[in-house]
């Protein structure tokens, strides 16, 4: 009796950010059936959006970056420096930030949380996100434009 072996040969590539693409680094997904990690979301879940409408994911990619938003607040939440935030008084951006650090971020349950952004230097993976007809994403409850 002879037994064959296939052998698959893998590359992970990590690749480089480019310029004002926003990463996930850290943060719960809000989707259709519940907040999601989101290194457990996969390409077809259903997530929401600003408007609170659901989009499918189209593509997840892993990236790295060198610089990094956290919040005061929201510490289970890190994303990239250059991502948009959608707040109660409109889109805020790191040179926003830069001047005041200070943003109040309208929930997806009308709840009204005053943050606080800093903005450090740190080499980390994290994933670039695209949707189906949308251009943002709830993530743990702050709503982040892609």
């Amino acid at each position: 009796m002879t037994s064959q072996c296939k052998t698959a040969i893998v590359t992970a590539v990590m690749i480089v950010k480019e310029d004002n693409e926003m990463l996930i680094i850290k943060g719960n997904v809000e989707t259709r059936i519940g907040q999601w990690p989101i290194e457990n979301l996969k390409v077809g879940d259903l997530v929401v959006d600003q408007r609170h409408r659901t989009r499918q994911v189209l593509s997840i990619t892993e990236l790295e970056t060198e610089r990094v938003m956290n919040f005061s607040r929201n510490t289970n939440l890190k994303i990239s420096a250059d991502a948009l935030l959608y707040t109660l008084y409109g889109e805020r951006t790191s040179g926003d930030l830069a001047k005041d650090n200070m943003v109040y971020m309208q929930q997806p349950n009308a709840r009204i949380v005053k943050d606080y952004v800093h903005i450090a230097e740190e080499k980390c993976k994290g994933y670039a996100i695209t949707v189906k007809d949308g251009s943002s994403i709830v993530v743990d409850g702050y709503c982040i434009g892609l």
